[in-house]
């Protein structure tokens, strides 16, 4: 059995080039580590075909390191359509604008208003709009946190949009978890808050038992990842014991599989939530107008659809909007699951960031993707918005 010892072995013989322990040499290099340890776990490859692997990727990035302002064009495409996206972010926003300014205002007293909302607007200056503006300041330069700060302009932003592979690939998986889980979460999150809004026995106990994995937080992914433990977690158990031989100690949250097994775990800790959501605002909804229908002939089909469904609309739409901050901020899990390791193929956004800030020190690439996170989820909600607003 290959072990990380043999690996090791192997990289004392091109020292030269390696250079020294992974997080203490070129930027990067922890990464290729992480990546190669991985495929040599998993039975992969061959420690020497590792080690040679290692090598070609540091060398490399050590000629990388003799030209850090040069730029690479490998996604041209991509950019463009990301670009296109905030553009039209931008246009909708301008668009809702224009509508407010339109619209008639009520005039209050200003002092009374200020009071109220003053407290507010300064906890929103110094725990958001301040840190926000200084983190985008931040993708102007290259420093470690220790040296001299070094003006680079956009490099960080054109790097991460127009070369970074990692990027791309991370942004991707913070899709699938934005996207995947709501096809699910969002119907069943209905279902579940129209079966209790029908006034069933035990309505409470229920509320209380689909909200509980809200309130588990990193505990909840603990218990999953010992559930989906290859050799004696139930879940394998479970499915070998229904005749699918292929689940026998397979391994959920391997690189290639993790993904897989992140869906239903998102699904288990939404819903309740969802649910709750969407039962407050089913309970607001006139009785008066369910007893209209009945007298019109309506059944429950047509109670949901023409009634229930359009008086719970901007409540749906905030569901979504939720769910579209969730799986771009998703962190805990990702990172838990992969023992604070993750590799090229299982990152996202929020793991690359912490490993750009806090393991290789790029201070600057941190807040670029900081701000490509954000500028993603502003401009998702905002099409969201618009979107309901037009159907509405």
């Amino acid at each position: 059995f290959m072990t990380v010892a043999d690996l090791q072995n192997q990289l004392e013989q091109i020292k030269e080039t390696f250079g020294p322990a992974p997080g203490r040499g070129l930027k990067g290099l922890g990464q290729v580590w992480n990546d190669n340890l991985a495929r040599l776990l998993a039975g992969e490859a061959e420690p020497q075909v590792l080690a040679k692997d290692m090598e070609r990727e540091t060398a490399a990035l050590r000629r990388k390191s003799l030209t850090p302002d040069a730029i690479e064009v490998r996604h041209p495409r991509k950019t463009l359509a990301f670009l296109l996206f905030l553009m039209l972010g931008a246009v909708l926003a301008s668009r809702g604008q224009t509508r407010q300014l339109d619209a008639p205002s009520v005039k209050a007293g200003g002092g009374v208003t200020f009071r109220f909302i003053g407290p507010a607007l300064l906890a929103f200056a110094l725990f958001f709009a301040i840190p926000s503006f200084l983190a985008l300041g931040g993708t102007l330069f290259r420093w470690d946190g220790l040296g001299k700060p070094e003006f680079v302009g956009l490099f960080h932003l054109k790097w991460l949009l127009l070369e970074s592979d990692l990027f791309w690939s991370s942004l991707g998986h913070n899709l699938i978890l934005m996207l995947v889980p709501a096809v699910f979460v969002i119907p069943l999150a209905l279902f579940l808050a129209y079966l209790l809004h029908q006034r069933i026995a035990g309505q409470r106990l229920f509320r209380v038992v689909f909200f509980f994995p809200n309130l588990l937080g990193v505990a909840g992914v603990l218990l999953w990842q010992q559930l989906y433990n290859p050799q004696i977690g139930p879940i394998n158990k479970l499915l070998t014991s229904l005749g699918l031989s292929f689940f026998e100690n397979f391994a959920w949250l391997a690189p290639g599989n993790l993904y897989y097994a992140l869906i239903p775990m998102a699904v288990w800790s939404a819903t309740g939530f969802n649910m709750v959501l969407f039962l407050a605002a089913m309970q607001a909804v006139p009785v008066s107008l369910y007893e209209a229908a009945e007298l019109n002939g309506a059944d429950d089909v047509q109670k949901f659809f023409y009634i229930t469904l359009p008086h719970i609309r901007h409540t749906l739409m905030v569901a979504i909007v939720l769910m579209i901050i969730g799986g771009m901020k998703a962190f805990e899990a990702i990172w838990l699951l992969t023992n604070q390791s993750p590799t090229s193929q299982t990152h996202v956004v929020g793991t690359l960031m912490v490993r750009a800030l806090f393991v290789e020190q790029r201070i600057g690439q941190a807040a670029a993707l900081a701000t490509l996170l954000f500028l993603v989820v502003l401009v998702g909600s905002v099409l969201t918005n618009r979107l309901s607003e037009e159907k509405s």
